[in-house]
């Protein structure tokens, strides 16, 4: 029984993970020259229509694969898993690598792909044993 709620365990915070990656994406896609980098982003990126489509792309397919985990396990791995090529394409938009572009694409993509083989459905409180 501990072995299953480590599992509903992890499975949970895979779920919540993945959500917050593909709000993340989302709000970068909307936001990013913004928030992303010093003011002149335009400057650094070079396909900017590509960086907001990929970022606004990856979002959704992050918190899509959330809700078809509700229903079909493995399509709802493939499409988080698509989400962070996704996130990872976008650095071929940008003009340069440096360390804020690892910390704004690179590991948020681990982080879906980290997150991959553990999503499902999202455990309620009495599976893993705790009260409403």
């Amino acid at each position: 029984m501990a072995k299953r709620r480590g599992q509903l365990k992890r499975r949970r915070w895979a779920d919540v993970l993945v959500i917050v990656v593909g709000v993340y994406a989302l709000i970068m896609a909307g936001y990013g020259g913004m928030l992303g980098r010093p003011a002149p982003v335009a400057t650094r990126v070079d396909a900017p229509g590509w960086f907001a489509a990929a970022l606004g792309m990856a979002g959704t397919c992050a918190i899509a694969s959330v809700l078809v985990a509700l229903r079909n396990t493995l399509l709802a791995r493939v499409l988080c898993a698509a989400a962070g090529v996704l996130l990872l394409s976008t650095i071929f938009a940008l003009e340069s690598v440096d360390a804020r572009a690892v910390v704004d694409l690179i590991l948020p993509a681990l982080a879906l792909f980290v997150a991959t083989p553990f999503l499902g459905a999202m455990p309620s409180p009495e599976e893993e044993g705790r009260r409403r």
